[in-house]
């Protein structure tokens, strides 16, 4: 094995699941990263105090809103090589990471009561962990995580988040269009669209580290959303029984 180059740790436990090196994180998080990253954190900070503050439902959907909005576009850019990976990720992961203190700080530093049923918020936690070390690893692993495709797998997912749109409009306004849009662009977006194309292309062009301990557990979480969803539709298609006197 070739000596570690000085002022680096050579290659260590990392290395044999996902290939991570030291050299790696250190190119990943170079400074122009880092304050991306840190610019993103502090805006979403800043945003989701504005009135009526950061405990209310509403600034909390209104952030959900402007990331899934934003997300999506950059997204639709980045696929096209119109914007950097860093510049997506850094925006994606910032939000996650405020949002994921934000609800810590509810829930347990600050306990305010919750809106979220206890099922629904510990998949909410799972899914902001989850995406938070996916995205994470995707930026440092960039450039021998996927080498045959010119975007990063984290950047084309984004598109994901159409669906929120329409989930935090159903939220806001209620009825039956927004209800359907909601579950129309999930099922198209993270059932159809992740597991026709997205799945097998990234089992074909990305590390197989990746498929396994990233790729089929955030799928899977997709169909238990999905499943969710479909219960909730069924719960409200079906008929009331009559109150017996």
């Amino acid at each position: 094995r070739p000596p570690a180059r000085p002022g680096l740790a050579p290659r260590h436990q990392f290395g044999p699941i996902v290939g991570i090196t030291m050299e790696a994180l250190e190119a990943a998080l170079g400074s122009r990263e880092a304050a991306l990253l840190l610019l993103w954190a502090l805006a979403y900070v800043a945003y989701i105090n504005l009135a009526p503050g950061r405990t209310h439902p509403d600034a909390i959907y209104r952030q959900h809103l402007v990331h899934a909005a934003l997300a999506t576009v950059f997204s639709v850019l980045a696929v096209p090589g119109h914007l950097s990976t860093a510049f997506t990720l850094s925006h994606s992961l910032a939000y996650f990471w405020v949002d994921l203190w934000n609800m810590l700080l509810n829930d347990f530093l600050l306990p305010v009561p919750g809106v979220q049923k206890r099922l629904n918020r510990v998949l909410e936690y799972f899914h902001h962990v989850m995406v938070l070390v996916f995205g994470g690893l995707c930026w440092v692993t960039a450039p021998t995580l996927c080498p045959s495709l010119s975007y990063n797998p984290y950047s084309a997912l984004l598109c994901n988040e159409l669906s929120t749109i329409f989930l935090i409009l159903y939220h806001w306004r209620k009825g039956a269009m927004w209800a359907g849009l909601f579950a129309g662009s999930f099922f198209v977006g993270r059932i159809l669209v992740n597991f026709v194309f997205f799945l097998p292309m990234f089992a074909e062009a990305c590390a197989p580290w990746m498929i396994w301990r990233m790729m089929y557990p955030f799928m899977g979480l997709q169909v238990v959303f999905f499943l969710q969803i479909v219960k909730f539709a069924l719960n409200k298609l079906r008929p009331k029984r009559e109150k017996k006197e």
